[in-house]
């Protein structure tokens, strides 16, 4: 994997960690914690990504989700020798979201920074208030595959509910947003 690729992890922030420190994405247009948008594409102090949940810079992980998927996409094995990333050399830009919108609009920062690959580890389930919207998700995929955007995420299928006809995620309705 070159160097050059950048992968933009829309998930849950990352926290500090050696194996990651080194392949975070860096944005050459924004000077760190100076309070202003250098770069004037609508986020302040955007150097490593953006928090969408918050409308913030900072991106820690409180739960360490994405953290973790971080480590799977770019782990470089700073900490034992052994890199466990599927893509060690990779850059990781960093979009923190919680939600349907901020996903979307992580996606859409994901395109604007020049990022080659999207993926993150939300879905959407058929049972959740509001139920996804599944037209939405169909239009940002679209939107990103015009664009050249390469995105991966979550299937999101519920298969130990299928059989059950007193589920909510039974068939038809096991298969999450974005992937249905």
């Amino acid at each position: 994997c070159s160097s050059d690729l950048v992968i933009a992890n829309v998930d849950g922030g990352i926290s500090q960690h050696n194996d990651l420190d080194a392949r975070r994405w860096i944005n050459q247009g924004e000077i760190p914690a100076n309070g202003i948008d250098d770069d004037q594409n609508g986020f302040v102090d955007d150097v490593h990504g953006y928090a969408f949940d918050t409308s913030s810079s900072q991106l820690d992980d409180g739960g360490g989700h994405g953290t973790m998927t971080a480590g799977l996409l770019v782990g470089d094995g700073s900490c034992t020798g052994i890199a466990h990333g599927q893509a060690p050399a990779a850059q990781l830009m960093t979009c923190r979201t919680l939600s349907e919108t901020s996903q979307w609009n992580a996606i859409q920062y994901a395109i604007a920074m020049g990022a080659d690959v999207q993926t993150s580890s939300f879905s959407y389930k058929a049972n959740f208030t509001p139920p996804p919207d599944y037209r939405m998700h169909r239009d940002v995929a679209a939107a990103s595959l015009a664009a050249g955007l390469i995105r991966v995420n979550s299937s999101g299928n519920d298969g130990a509910f299928a059989a059950d006809p007193s589920s909510a995620l039974r068939v038809p309705c096991n298969i999450a947003a974005p992937a249905c």
